[in-house]
């Protein structure tokens, strides 16, 4: 048996699972890789180097198609194997076109790919793919086209081990997260996995057989009239998000991918619905919705004005206050402008170094001038964060006060301060020359004080001079009239003999003398 390195490239992990199961009955073949979409498959291919690439034909971000022509052109030794649940003939054309190994139809899976595969591995080791037209025909009648080659020995053993394949896919399947039903064109429940139970509360015994409408509301009914007329066209309905109803009654919300059932020949035989429960999905995005509203009837509503601005200055959003602050009248007279055309010459390059780093991814605050479009200035102050938007570009989103008139106070402050400042000086050194004017003055008055001092002491020394000078005289002359009345009184003692009173009176007297 051929070794084969594979790389499986499906954007449903259900499926890709299966054919993991699949290719693990072939113990030569290697499972090198998985994708989920083309892009990542291309990716992949390029770095792994597979023998077979696997390739889903409807996927995001690139289809099947796209990723096979650049396959076929950038590493031609990986052979392509596109699998689809489109229309065979198309899809035949379009593996053709693009230089594609072979086509298995999706229904066909379980018992076509291993033998498809074989085939393939021995074709490898016999001729190269020429990538033609004529190399690509329908194989068995069945959803398989491949490129011409020399088939198998014992092919007829690989139908059995298809049949295990394909009983190994019905427990994969069964093992599901995601409800897996099939059902008739009529609409009649043909199949009902594990999942589709526990989803919807019916238990297989009870849903098989019954009519679709088993998990439909009744106001929902159309709905289903209109996939089966789709269906019948062959059309796949892809993630089609719609509302059904557990046993129990209770409304769920379901992502629903729906694909025709063909048989052996092509034709439409039924469909296959695979339903995925997104309710707490639905949940979570209310939640989401409620909070974004939330969000923006505050931001709405803020004072400040707030606003988001892309790496290369675009205005994308600013709500009403801002735009009352830059004077517009609408969104749409600065939105999607550039905001730097508000900024004041002055400051617009620090603005813009500043926005470039925030959207860089830092945060910050600055303060700068804006001209209004009705030609009034304003000082303002952002706080500003980066932003990611959906898109993975990041932006810048700030919150800025108008801060004009907090300016204008805070310089009033300043000037009020510099002039008291001012004043306290003129005040101090005035304090200074006054207490150094009156302390000459003191040293004066001290003088004066010292001078009178001794002008008084000068002055009692003169008084008690003149006082001991008048004394004297004073005592000099009392003595001279005490010694003439004495000498008098004596005179008149011998004249008075004669006379006993006068006598006596004047011996009185001059003893008292």
């Amino acid at each position: 048996m051929e070794s084969l390195r594979i790389l499986i490239v499906d954007d449903q992990e259900s499926v890709r699972r299966g054919i993991r199961s699949l290719l693990a009955s072939r113990e030569s073949w290697i499972v090198c890789g998985e994708a989920a979409d083309g892009l990542e498959g291309v990716e992949k291919a390029k770095s792994l180097r597979p023998d077979i690439v696997l390739m889903d034909l409807s996927m995001p971000v690139m289809d099947g198609v796209q990723a096979a022509e650049i396959l076929h052109r950038e590493v031609p030794q990986s052979d392509v194997v596109l699998v689809s649940q489109n229309d065979p003939p198309l899809v035949r054309g379009q593996a053709a076109k693009v230089g594609a190994a072979a086509y298995v139809a999706k229904s066909d899976l379980a018992w076509e790919l291993l033998p498809a595969l074989d085939r393939l591995a021995a074709r490898r080791n016999t001729k190269p793919i020429s990538g033609g037209d004529d190399d690509v025909r329908e194989a068995h009648g069945s959803g398989v086209s491949q490129v011409n080659a020399p088939k198998s020995e014992g092919e007829g053993n690989e139908r059995q081990k298809a049949e295990r394949a394909n009983s190994l896919l019905a427990a994969i399947v069964d093992s599901s997260d995601d409800a897996i039903i099939s059902k008739s064109l009529d609409g009649i429940i043909t199949s009902w996995n594990k999942a589709a139970e526990r989803i919807f509360g019916h238990r297989a015994e009870e849903a098989i057989g019954k009519h679709i409408t088993l998990i439909i509301p009744a106001d929902r009914r159309d709905e289903e009239a209109k996939i089966l007329q789709r269906l019948k066209r062959g059309e796949r309905i892809d993630h089609f998000e719609t509302i059904r109803v557990s046993k129990g009654g209770k409304l769920l919300d379901i992502s629903l991918t729906i694909s025709p059932v063909k048989d052996g020949t092509g034709a439409i035989i039924g469909a296959s619905k695979v339903a995925r429960d997104v309710t707490e999905r639905k949940r979570i995005e209310k939640a989401l919705r409620a909070s974004e509203e939330r969000f923006k009837a505050i931001v709405q509503t803020t004072p400040e004005c707030v606003k988001l601005v892309a790496f290369d200055g675009t205005l994308l959003y600013m709500n009403p206050p801002g735009l009352a602050v830059v004077g517009a009248e609408r969104a749409e007279m600065v939105v999607g402008k550039k905001v730097y055309d508000l900024i004041a010459p002055h400051d617009r390059e620090r603005f813009r170094i500043f926005n470039e780093e925030v959207c860089g991814g830092e945060r910050g605050a600055l303060e700068f001038d804006i001209v209004a479009l009705t030609g009034a200035s304003h000082h303002m102050e952002t706080h500003a964060a980066p932003l990611q938007m959906e898109d993975g570009s990041v932006v810048q989103l700030a919150v800025t006060r108008d801060i004009t008139e907090r300016t204008r106070v805070q310089e009033q402050l300043k000037q009020s301060q510099e002039r008291l400042r001012s004043l306290a000086d003129d005040l101090e050194i005035q304090v200074r020359a006054r207490t150094q004017e009156l302390e000459e003055r003191n040293e004066d008055v001290l003088q004066q004080s010292e001078q009178l001092r001794e002008l008084s002491s000068r002055l009692q020394q003169t008084q008690d001079d003149e006082r001991r000078h008048i004394a004297r005289e004073l005592h000099d002359s009392a003595g001279q009239i005490i010694a003439a009345l004495g000498m008098n009184l004596a005179s008149m003692t011998q004249h008075a003999r004669k006379y006993p009173v006068l006598d006596k009176t004047i011996d009185d007297s001059q003893n008292s003398i």
